[in-house]
Formats: structure tokens, sequence, C-alpha cells
């Protein structure tokens, strides 16, 4: 007899990616990641072609992301940082405050496995992907370099693969990164399902042999950093 826990039923992953993170620079108290939540999604409700995306997965969910660091996190009093590693991702602008804008699905430039070369073989990770597997590895090493990351988080979207399996993803998920060390990278991730994703290894993006059971995407790095003076948004 299944056992449905907080996030199995709905896609709210990445609205739990941004507190997640803003919870990893912050000391949020429930009540305030509460607001965070609940206003969000009184937001997305407000707009149709948004909310029905959202709540039937048919979008990335990019732009939930970049209309809660837009909301939630540079705005004052908040006054968070944030910073793209690699410099793969969008910038963070105004316009983000619009859930959706004129789109609420926004393909990101490869296919979930990563690039590809012409004459690829089957169930080998090709030179363009490695490239990018390495870029995506040494990006997240100097954000997060020092051990903990005190004082910062990094969001990001994996694809995770079945062992063996083709093109199309087990699941695509948004969590938040907290620290890492000279091989791991640590997760603040909201998933309480046995079998997620708590913590992965550079060793394990790229496997000297066979395909990665993970692939992180370049597009979805973002840091967010707090400030020494920065004060969170009160909510009542």
């Amino acid at each position: 007899m299944r056992r449905y826990l907080q996030g199995t039923l709905d896609y709210a992953c990445g609205i739990y990616a941004v507190i997640n993170a803003v919870a990893c620079v912050h000391d949020l108290r429930l009540p305030e990641a509460r607001k965070i939540f609940n206003a969000t999604m009184e937001d997305f409700a407000t707009r149709p072609a948004p909310w029905a995306a959202f709540i039937r997965n048919r979008t990335d969910h990019y732009w939930v992301i970049r209309y809660m660091l837009r909301r939630w996190c540079l705005r004052e009093p908040c006054g968070l940082e944030i910073s793209r590693p690699g410099g793969f991702a969008a910038p963070i602008s105004d316009a983000d405050l619009e859930p959706g804008g004129d789109t609420v699905y926004l393909p990101e430039r490869c296919p979930p496995r990563g690039p590809k070369n012409p004459g690829d073989q089957p169930g080998a990770l090709s030179d363009t992907a490695r490239r990018e597997v390495e870029a995506v590895r040494r990006a997240l090493r100097d954000a997060l370099k020092g051990g903990t990351a005190s004082g910062k988080a990094v969001l990001v979207r994996f694809h995770r693969f079945l062992p063996d399996s083709g093109a199309v993803p087990l699941v695509s998920h948004w969590t938040s990164i907290r620290s890492a060390d000279a091989g791991t990278l640590y997760l603040h991730d909201a998933s309480a399902e046995k079998k997620a994703v708590h913590a992965v290894k550079f060793d394990d993006l790229l496997p000297e042999k066979g395909m990665p059971a993970l692939r992180i995407v370049p597009e979805s790095l973002y840091m967010i950093t707090l400030p020494s003076s920065a004060v969170f948004l009160e909510t009542h």
C-alpha cells in the first residue's frame, strides 16, 4: 500500500527548490516559507495559461524559477544576490515578474541526454556532451568551493535516467545544492521518496564507460548568495 508523500502528486519541485535554496542561505522560518509558497501559487492561479501548464506539468518550469528569483530573492528588503555559474543560464529581469510571460514552455537547447555529434555510437557519450559535463562540473566546483557552501546555494535541474535506458529521462527535477566537496554535490531536496537523489558524485556525471545516469542541465544553474547586509522579507 503506497503512502503518498508531499510533492508526490504535484509538480511543484521548482517552487520547493527556490524555497530550499533560500533556506540554505537564510534562517527561513516556516511561516515565511508558507507565505512564499501560497502567494506564488495564488499568483500562478490568476493566469490561466501558466497555471494550466504548471498544474499539468506541461512546462519545463524555468519561468517558475525565474519568477520566484525575481519576486522573492531580488526584491527589497530581501536583497539576495543571484549569479549564473558558468554563465549558462539567462539573466533574471523585471519581465520575469509576469509568470509565464508569452510562453510557458522554454525548451532547453539540447535533448535530455545532452548534445550529440554526427555519427555518435549508441550508448556512448559524445565529445560535445563530455565537454558540457566538464564545463558544468567546473562551474559548480568554482561556485561551491570551500567545502561547506556557507551563505550560498545553487539551483539546478537534472534529468535522471534508468540504467541502459534511451533518451527519455525517468524524471526531470529541480532541486538545490547546499554544498560540495572534492567529489560530491550535496542536495537540499524536497523529496522524501526513498530513492530520491540527495547527493551526486562528480564521477557519476562523467563515467569512464557508458552513459551517465544523471545529467545536470547547464541552462538551469542559478546561485543565490546572502550579502552580509541582507535582511529577509518579513511576512505576516
